[in-house]
């Protein structure tokens, strides 16, 4: 186990009568502020080792697991957007078919998006400039509501394909795994769903875009009683799949998450760089 300082939302009276937001563009009223959000640094957040723990994590009841993959994968160009949806979509909708079926025959996998991130040096002090590539997101959260799900996959897979899905029992999902190992610098830690009380501990938060409308996800309350995991020296061929969403359990069933800091500082340690797959697992 190893503790890390870890962001959370921050419990304002505020957030019992205002939505939390946050706006991608300057506002026309310089006056109106990008967002109201107010977040908080916790230090010393226990978390917790999943290498060696593996079989009494289940994913039904703490929303997470580890998958393995062939090392000759490792190699691809996670660049280039084409060969990563013409090979690595199918291995990943093929593990994961096999992984759901252990438990429930039939599911049917479809990748649907995916991200690649990497570290900037200076990252995590802005230098006030964009990044180039998405980076580590050191804010508890969970990505997904049902409203941004359904509007996901209508984008995806159409409308058809999305009344199938939705009118059955589906999850969503994301794979996620580091390009290079053993990750040591930010890695991601994952909360075990059964120490949350999502209607206590969530708050519905919109991203508001200027050309796409309005994306919904959950900010995350600090709560002591939250069990927090990542895994060790995590390989290129280990996969963290956890949930975003499950119809069975309802409105907030996805997992909180965030990356952490360096478990052990060093300047020898290999900047991150990650790619996470966004997917529906469901069963007409």
């Amino acid at each position: 186990m190893l503790t890390s300082p870890m962001w959370f939302l921050k419990e304002l009276e505020l957030y019992k009568h205002v939505k939390p937001y946050r706006l991608d563009f300057d506002p026309e009223d310089d006056n109106f502020p990008r967002t109201n959000v107010d977040r908080v640094e916790i230090p010393g957040v226990p978390i917790h080792d999943i290498r060696g723990n593996e079989d009494q994590l289940l994913f039904p009841k703490c929303g997470f697991s580890i998958l393995h993959m062939p090392s000759s994968l490792t190699t691809l160009d996670y660049d280039d957007h084409d060969l990563v949806t013409d090979r690595y979509y199918s291995f990943i909708e093929k593990a994961v078919q096999d992984f759901s079926e252990k438990s429930h025959l039939g599911a049917k996998v479809v990748a649907l998006d995916h991200k690649v991130r990497k570290r900037h040096s200076t990252f995590p002090i802005s230098n006030g400039e964009n990044y180039s590539d998405p980076q580590p997101v050191m804010v508890a959260h969970v990505d997904w509501t049902p409203q941004t799900i359904e509007k996901k996959l209508r984008l995806t897979v159409g409308d058809e394909k999305t009344k199938v899905i939705l009118g059955g029992q589906y999850q969503f999902c994301h794979a996620w795994r580091p390009l290079f190992g053993p990750l040591r610098g930010y890695p991601l830690a994952v909360c075990d769903y059964s120490t949350v009380n999502p209607e206590n501990d969530y708050e519905i938060t919109d991203d508001v875009y200027e050309n796409h409308g309005v994306d919904e996800n959950y900010m995350v309350y600090h709560r002591p009683g939250h069990k927090w995991y990542y895994l060790s020296d995590q390989e290129p061929t280990e996969i963290l799949l956890f949930r975003e969403y499950d119809s069975t359990v309802g409105l907030m069933s996805g997992i909180p998450h965030c990356a952490i800091p360096n478990p052990v500082p060093s300047e020898h340690i290999m900047a991150r760089q990650s790619i996470e797959v966004e997917l529906v697992i469901y069963w007409p």
